[in-house]
């Protein structure tokens, strides 16, 4: 699994599915619903700073 993540994050797809077929589905999912937690968290947080101004 690890291999296939640092094939991934050198974008090496060939060589990451060839190590863990999985890992090239799902790594991509899970960074995507991360990034959708902290764009919600920042907006989160930005509203409740603009209103304490």
């Amino acid at each position: 699994m690890t291999r296939a993540l640092v094939s991934l994050a050198r974008l090496d797809g060939a060589a990451a599915w060839a190590y863990n077929p999985a890992v090239v589905v799902v790594a991509p999912l899970l960074l995507w619903l991360w990034a959708h937690w902290v764009g919600r968290l920042v907006e989160e947080r930005s509203g409740r700073l603009g209103r304490m101004r």
